[in-house]
């Protein structure tokens, strides 16, 4: 009975209240089943000892490590709101932090359902799409860099600790149980996120509600504030990586493509929802300190590729 009045109450709010319970609805339903997945993943990768030779090949050097770090996000199709699961299951079994944070911001970028949406939104500009992924694995690299050196000055970064003894199997006299356990550990991974992911959504749809978009896309303004407003932009709508590139095709023409690119690649490592769930794995100072630096180089990266006009 009660998911039969569930639309005529929704109907039934005042106009604002019923766009911010639209708005709120649609970020949920949009992330909650790659949340889910992510978290699927994550308890089968806590599981599975296959992880071990995962870890094992790869090179210990962080100049061949943390590309291929990156290149990790290409073989999991999971979007920013399900990797940080996954990303604290690989340092919870022995992966260095700099590698996991690699690629934490790699693989909402480099996965394939987001290169197969992008080129569908942006199939006529094949030097943007590559821009788009280029970029992405650059910074992501950079961010796990970064994150090496500031552990080599002993600035604590990640909450979890590595080489974290993770329980593989069920214990005896519990055997039989086993696929309960799996299905109660997934649950309980999902558990952990999902309400920061409420919160996250439950922002958005404010900020959607109350906050006209042309306070942020004037054409009067210029590239670096263009770039400025459409990171800004992409921080708050925290809209899932495998359909922003439809999302940003809106702005086609209303603002230059290099904010275009940054809107792409900064909002699918850093917005609202995400630092609420990444808040789960970092420190406080160690998520203020790589959001700023990520924003700070998108910014400029995206600055320069204007400059020299290859978007």
């Amino acid at each position: 009975m009660l998911l039969w009045y569930v639309p005529n109450i929704s109907f039934a709010l005042p106009l604002k209240a019923h766009d911010i319970f639209t708005v709120f609805l649609s970020v949920i339903i949009e992330a909650s089943p790659f949340l889910l997945l992510g978290s699927l993943v994550a308890v089968f990768v806590k599981r599975a000892h296959f992880i071990h030779t995962i870890i094992k090949y790869i090179p210990q050097n962080p100049l061949f490590g943390l590309p291929v770090s990156a290149a990790l996000g290409t073989f999991l199709p999971i979007c920013e709101c399900g990797n940080m699961s996954i990303a604290r299951s690989l340092v919870e079994r022995g992966l260095p932090a700099s590698y996991a944070t690699t690629f934490l911001f790699a693989a909402p970028i480099l996965n394939p359902a987001v290169f197969f949406s992008t080129w569908v939104a942006f199939r006529g500009q094949p030097l943007f799409i590559a821009a788009r992924f280029i970029l992405g694995f650059i910074v992501a690299v950079a961010a796990g860099t970064y994150v090496l050196w500031q552990e080599k000055r002993g600035v604590k970064i990640w909450k979890v600790a590595e080489h974290t003894p993770v329980k593989l199997v069920a214990e005896k006299g519990h055997a039989h149980n086993h696929e309960s356990s799996l299905s109660s550990q997934v649950f309980g991974e999902f558990l952990t996120i999902f309400p920061y992911l409420l919160i996250g959504s439950l922002f958005t749809a404010l900020f959607q509600a109350y906050v006209p978009r042309e306070v942020f896309f004037n054409s009067d303004f210029g590239i670096a504030l263009a770039i400025f407003f459409m990171m800004l932009f992409a921080f708050i709508i925290s809209v899932c990586s495998n359909t922003d590139a439809f999302l940003a095709l809106g702005f086609v023409g209303i603002v230059p493509n290099a904010a275009l690119l940054s809107f792409l690649v900064f909002g699918a490592m850093i917005d609202t929802k995400n630092v609420l769930i990444y808040s789960r794995i970092f420190t406080t100072r160690g998520l203020i300190m790589i959001s700023l630096f990520i924003a700070e180089l998108v910014f400029l990266l995206s600055l320069i590729l204007h400059k020299l006009s290859i978007v």
